[in-house]
């Protein structure tokens, strides 16, 4: 688990530095490989977070899934209401790449249980034991397990 927040946070970091990059730029040559390079980092991003979304809760998967996808579209909304809101493109994408660096800072406060966070040491030789599934359905209809 330890591998998947860090490229988490590798994911967060490349956006972040590539778009603040991007914010920079005053040419079209430029700008295009540094969004193809932010893209990439994004891609990875959204990977390694789905990666690790069945750990979380891993009896709600599906409703962890479904608040993590509801999130970009907040996030889009967001995002929308800052660029129209600053008005300049230039500002605007250096507000956003903080912003993005800011979460890539939270990601050290991912913590899955039965995994060491990334900061902690984990001293056993395969990692967390955290279940994916739940062996019965007592979580979801309210029944005791027998």
């Amino acid at each position: 688990m330890k591998g998947r927040i860090a490229v988490q946070f590798v994911s967060f970091a490349g956006q972040a530095v590539f778009l603040y990059l991007y914010s920079t730029t005053k040419s079209l040559s430029s700008s295009i490989p540094l969004l193809v390079f932010f893209g990439i980092f994004v891609q990875a991003c959204t990977g390694s977070t789905y990666g690790i979304v069945p750990y979380v809760l891993p009896a709600f998967t599906g409703a962890t899934s479904g608040f993590v996808g509801a999130g970009g579209n907040v996030g889009a909304l967001c995002w929308s209401l800052m660029f129209k809101g600053i008005g300049n493109r230039t500002t605007s994408f250096k507000y956003l790449s903080i912003f993005v660096a800011a979460g890539a800072l939270v990601t050290f406060g991912i913590k899955v249980p039965g995994n060491a966070a990334l900061w902690e040491k984990d001293d056993s030789v395969h990692g967390g034991l955290a279940p994916t599934e739940v062996d019965d359905d007592s979580a979801h209809n309210g029944k005791a397990a027998a």
